[in-house]
């Protein structure tokens, strides 16, 4: 039973393949208002509105194929490739139509539409119910309409004298003809060869013109042209006049700095002011500072309290157009403001360390820069005015700038030392503008993957490292540290010398190859006599009083 069913299934769908494949439907011998046109070739309408055709419609199928009773044969227009097909006509063709059950044909009249098609691109062909393929397309052209454009479309006018502005109407499709055109200028135009002021319409056979703005002050007319083409007026066009921006973006305000002390006053000046603009002053905070007196390069202010301000200028030019632009944010008698890290949320004005957890890290290394940022900062700061210092220990500063534990600049980076990560790790940083360092602020950082290690303050230096033993002395004096923890930086050796009270050496300068502890044969000194014992190292001297038994 099954066996018979896919038997079954496999005649059925042959009948239905069969029935499909076996229809051709042709589109052919067509003429065009009476001329023939190439089957499957190019129908063109030239510039007519509509053409009439006369075509040949023909099917051929397998004379054992049965047509249902509702097939159609249809004519469509396809106007672009993405477009929907548009049925123009059809036809019922059924089973019994056909001439020895194989072929069928029919000769029609059929009126097309140029306004069903495009310039280009646009198909007309022939679909069957029955067949899987459609006939061969035959490609639909016309001449195109006449169409004009202005260009430029839109256009500028600059607050300065500039050379002019060219107008041209453009005969898009090139349609031939005896062309004129007539311009509507308005008013505020003058012929820009000539300077001669030009008003509302006139008519050229050049499709360009040449303007200039009467006055570059005032904004002139918008510019429409009229094409004619074989006495025929076309659509107007017109071109939109507008006045450009006015955004003096490089001019600047700088120099002058913060003011340090309330009371004085400060100077600041203005840098690539276009020529012909007008300048007005102002204080963002007349309360903390005023405009004392101005001109187009130089401004100054006089302080009255302390916080901060801007300086915003107003700049207008001729056509009454105005940009601002403001100052750096000014410090009147607070000096430098301690910086913060960029991102950590701290504020500077907290003399709390800044704890920052977990900032992104490899194996050895911090792999984010670290800048700093600080209100009071001025445009002229360099490098040695960003001052950080290495408090823990355990990693070290990577920037251009760097001495011992100390770096230099607005933007850090920080390696561990020997690829170990430890748990935490301080530095403090502070900044110099022009009325002097800020005071230092002190930075945190934890990994919670990190090797423990103790934080520690800076170590204090002493005034004074070495003792002197016994004092009063007979023979020898020995020469020891007051804290053995504690050496003197930048030394690996002492030299001894030996003076009387009024500057006289008695034992001359003996080098002693410790940094730590020495010894002074003394024995050949007067007896019950004081005597001056300077110990030196590096670039320092260390005075003791020694009393000769």
């Amino acid at each position: 039973m099954k066996k018979i069913l896919s038997l079954l299934i496999l005649l059925n769908l042959f009948f239905f393949s069969n029935t499909i494949y076996a229809q051709t439907v042709y589109l052919e011998q067509i003429t065009v208002n009476g001329s023939a046109v190439s089957n499957c070739g190019t129908i063109n309408f030239n510039s007519n509105s509509s053409v009439s055709l006369s075509l040949k419609l023909r099917i051929t199928k397998s004379a054992t194929t049965t047509i249902g009773t509702s097939a159609s044969l249809k004519l469509y227009i396809k106007k672009n490739s993405s477009d929907t097909p548009k049925l123009i006509n059809g036809i019922i063709v059924t089973n019994g139509s056909f001439t020895n059950n194989t072929s069928w044909e029919g000769t029609f009249g059929q009126t097309l539409s140029a306004s069903d098609i495009e310039v280009s691109g646009s198909t007309f062909y022939a679909v069957y119910d029955a067949a899987v393929n459609p006939s061969c397309s035959y490609a639909l052209i016309k001449n195109p309409s006449p169409t004009f454009n202005i260009s430029p479309a839109s256009q500028v006018v600059y607050c300065e004298g500039l050379s002019g502005y060219n107008f041209n109407c453009n005969n898009v499709y090139s349609s031939p003809g005896n062309l004129s055109y007539i311009w509507n200028v308005g008013n505020g135009w003058a012929y820009n060869d000539t300077g001669i002021a030009i008003t509302g319409t006139f008519t050229t056979t050049s499709n360009n013109i040449w303007l200039r703005p009467v006055n570059y002050t005032n904004l002139p007319s918008n510019i429409s042209v009229t094409p004619i083409l074989d006495g025929v007026a076309q659509p107007t066009k017109t071109c939109s006049i507008s006045r450009s921006g006015f955004a003096p973006t490089l001019t600047k305000i700088n120099a002058g700095g913060n003011i340090c002390a309330v009371g004085t006053s400060s100077t600041y000046f203005l840098s690539n002011l276009p020529s012909g603009c007008t300048v007005y002053y102002t204080s963002t905070n007349p309360a903390v500072a005023t405009i004392s007196s101005g001109t187009v390069s130089q401004v100054m202010v006089q302080s009255q309290a302390a916080g901060t301000f801007q300086i915003k200028a107003t700049l207008g030019n001729a056509c009454g157009q105005t940009f601002d632009i403001f100052s750096q944010f000014i410090t009147v008698g607070a000096g430098s403001v301690a910086p913060i890290l960029e991102g950590s949320g701290c504020y500077s004005n907290s003399f709390t360390p800044c704890v920052i957890n977990n900032p992104s890290h490899g194996s050895g290394y911090v792999s984010a820069f670290l800048k700093l940022t600080s209100p009071t900062m001025e445009s002229t700061n360099t490098y040695s005015d960003w001052e950080w210092e290495n408090l823990s220990g355990r990693f070290a500063f990577s920037a251009t700038h760097t001495s011992g534990n100390m770096a230099y600049g607005e933007i850090m980076n920080i390696n561990f030392l020997n690829n170990i990560i430890p748990d935490q790790i301080a530095f403090r940083c502070r900044v110099r503008n022009s009325c002097g360092w800020s005071n230092w602020k002190n930075f945190i950082m934890t990994f919670s993957d990190g090797v423990p290690v103790v934080v520690t303050p800076p170590v204090t230096q002493p005034t004074e490292y070495y003792n002197i033993s016994p004092n009063p002395a007979s023979s020898v004096v020995n020469i020891t540290l007051k804290n053995p923890s504690l050496v003197p930086p930048n030394a690996s050796s002492l030299y001894v010398s030996v003076f009387t009270t009024s500057g006289t050496q008695v034992i001359p300068e003996t080098w002693i190859n410790s940094i730590t502890s020495g010894s002074l044969y003394v024995g050949n000194l007067a007896s019950l006599t004081g005597y001056l014992l300077k110990i030196k190292y590096g670039n320092t001297v260390e005075t003791k009083y020694l009393m000769k038994n």
